[in-house]
């Protein structure tokens, strides 16, 4: 670039008939502009290495937000819809999960249930009734709601890349009973764990938590 503003500078001082006083004294400020400008550019690399670096060194990010809860009384287990997403450079997985329940009076924190493969949640509130006839007479066939619920914990990759969003659910066994619809707000969070020992929340389970059946 020096260069380049170098002849520039030359081209004008031949064509307005510059002295050499006044090239030389250009030459110099030009000089010192270009000192000036590679020093200002290698400053922002090196910032932004440190900062990727201070980035790293921090850990991985992960942000969690609840997008749903349905609670089965049948089994006392709350099923919850998270979704997730790692905000950091450095790539880390899902460990583990707790809920943490106020309304119990003694060690409130519940693990998720690791184990659990995968269920179908009936939900009661979504019923379609429809009438048949036949021979025989009127047939009326009731159908339910499905929900497949799949665990976060397995369906989550075993290292999260920046950016990726894993949508799954989590079980929690053991829990007291909820009134219908309805749950304090304030009643449960969640927190997860990350492989590499970190802890990111508690979010809030928002209300009101829906019932259903579990098969």
């Amino acid at each position: 670039m020096g260069c380049a503003v170098s002849n520039i500078v030359g081209m004008y001082a031949l064509a307005l008939q510059k002295d050499n006083h006044w090239l030389i004294r250009s030459s110099f400020a030009i000089a010192d502009l270009s000192i000036i400008v590679a020093l200002a550019l290698a400053w922002r690399d090196e910032h932004a290495k440190l900062l990727i670096e201070i980035e790293k060194n921090n850990g991985p990010k992960f942000h969690l937000e609840i997008v749903r809860s349905v609670y089965s009384q049948q089994n006392a287990f709350l099923f919850v819809e998270c979704s997730l997403v790692n905000r950091s450079l450095i790539e880390s997985g899902m460990r583990s999960a707790r809920l943490i329940d106020h309304d119990r009076a003694t060690d409130n924190e519940i693990h998720a249930n690791e184990a659990f493969l995968a269920v179908s949640l009936y939900d009661s509130s979504v019923k379609q009734i429809s009438v048949q006839g036949n021979e025989s007479g009127v047939v009326t066939a009731e159908k339910i709601g499905i929900l497949r619920v799949e665990n976060l914990l397995r369906s989550a990759p075993p290292l999260l890349p920046r950016g990726k969003r894993e949508v799954g659910w989590l079980a929690f066994p053991g829990i007291a009973s909820i009134a219908d619809g309805q749950t304090d707000s304030n009643r449960f969070a969640i927190t997860v764990s990350d492989t590499l020992g970190g802890t990111h929340g508690p979010v809030a389970v928002p209300a009101p938590v829906e019932r259903a059946i579990v098969f």
